[in-house]
């Protein structure tokens, strides 16, 4: 989560005693290119009738690669997630 320092501040603000663990996970991998393909799209909202299709569909090309799990992004390594507990009043 992008914003967890923020989400940290405002709970702490309205008087919350936080907890936080931070974990790595593992890239999502998909059943086929399609998949994939469908999956980065709608993360980066790109219209398949737009003016950044072709460069979406080279970047993809040069980055979609097959593993054991099926297919994801090449250079992609295990991520920080944090997972935030808090008690309510």
């Amino acid at each position: 989560m992008p914003a967890l320092p923020d989400l940290l501040e405002l709970l702490e603000a309205r008087g919350r005693r936080v907890s936080v663990e931070r974990i790595a996970i593992e890239p999502r991998s998909f059943e086929s290119p399609e998949a994939l393909e469908g999956f980065v799209r709608r993360q980066l909202w790109i219209d398949p009738a737009g003016p950044k299709e072709k460069r979406f569909q080279k970047a993809l090309d040069s980055l979609a690669v097959q593993t054991a799990d099926g297919w994801t992004l090449e250079g992609r390594s295990a991520g920080p997630v944090g997972i935030v507990t808090w008690a309510p009043r």
